[in-house]
């Protein structure tokens, strides 16, 4: 996957462009964040929102724990990211929650058509 944007560091409650390098255009690119440590240690909800027009879209999020952030060892995290316009939740009691300590990418697996910003959100 082709890094699509400069990744970033989400910050709770302050929504950000995850595509700050130009809207997703084709399957087969990536966009790359992480989080911070939360004081009292515990989990994050992500609010992934896509605006604009994506025709067959499929993504994934993955995770690399294991590479100190240079992604070098991403994973399937989560399960099947956004597939259309609009919000994408990953709550608290997801199977797999977001948690500090890792370099997260939602990963563009597929794409028809149309073009997409992403941002993101979390608590």
């Amino acid at each position: 996957m082709a890094v699509k944007n400069n990744p970033v560091s989400l910050a709770p409650g302050c929504p950000i462009k995850l595509t700050n390098n130009g809207q997703i255009t084709a399957s087969g690119q990536s966009l790359q964040f992480t989080v911070p440590k939360r004081p009292d240690g515990g989990e994050f909800s992500l609010v992934l929102q896509i605006v604009g027009a994506p025709v067959g879209l499929t993504s994934q999020l993955q995770a690399d724990f294991s590479s100190g952030g240079l992604g070098s060892n991403l994973q399937n995290y989560g399960g099947a990211g956004p597939t259309a316009a609009g919000n994408f939740v990953i709550g608290t009691a997801n199977s797999a929650p977001i948690v500090a300590g890792a370099l997260y990418s939602l990963n563009i697996t597929a794409l028809t058509s149309g073009s997409f910003d992403v941002f993101a959100v979390i608590n």
